[in-house]
């Protein structure tokens, strides 16, 4: 067993607690180094990713898309994420009004395959939902 600690020599001392201040703020900014670490990862993963080029017909959705891979991703049209049908794609286009003459074209979205593909213009119309109220 230990001895108990005399009054004049304390267990805290000065040192002990500036030695336990930075070991504390050596825990925090190493769990903030990673957490930064691993967020980047997911982030690079995710710019890297290469995007199917949707055609007419296909469906795509404008959920969950990295900004620098555009507005719009190609879905199943039975998914539940289809929220578009593509009247006309303009591959390579800089020219945000090429859906304004298409028939049957709503508005437009940007999507681009990888980040170093050219941006290309679909020109889509949303798919028919059929309210609730009409089914019944």
């Amino acid at each position: 067993m230990s001895a108990p600690a005399s009054p004049t020599s304390p267990y805290w001392t000065t040192t002990r607690v500036v030695i336990a201040l930075l070991l504390g703020a050596l825990a925090v900014a190493g769990l903030g180094y990673g957490g930064a670490h691993l967020a980047d990862g997911d982030a690079d993963s995710a710019v890297n990713q290469v995007l199917a080029v949707p055609a007419r017909g296909d469906c795509v959705t404008d959920q969950r898309v990295p900004a620098s891979l555009g507005t719009a991703r190609l879905v199943g049209c039975d998914s539940a994420d289809a929220r578009y049908t593509v009247v006309q794609t303009f591959p390579g286009s800089a020219e945000p009004t090429a859906c304004a003459d298409v028939p049957g074209a709503e508005f437009a979205l940007l999507q681009r395959a990888s980040t170093t593909a050219p941006l290309t213009w679909l020109c889509v119309e949303p798919l028919h939902v059929v309210p609730r109220w009409e089914g019944e």
